[in-house]
């Protein structure tokens, strides 16, 4: 708490204090939240898909 957080609670700071400092954790909500309802983009998970098809491709 002797970081930043602590003058968040002294009660010396106003809304614009608060939101100001909870911006990163607003960021990471957010694209927490993208990842889980788009699906998280990998390039290993397209290099496999892309590998299987190539597999059964050449399989036929």
């Amino acid at each position: 708490m002797r970081s930043g957080g602590a003058p968040l609670f002294t009660g010396k700071s106003g809304w614009w204090d608060f939101a100001h400092a909870s911006r990163t954790d607003l960021a990471q909500l957010c694209g927490s939240l993208f990842l889980l309802l788009v699906g998280a983009y990998s390039l290993d998970a397209r290099l496999t898909r892309r590998a299987a098809a190539s597999g059964e491709a050449a399989g036929r």
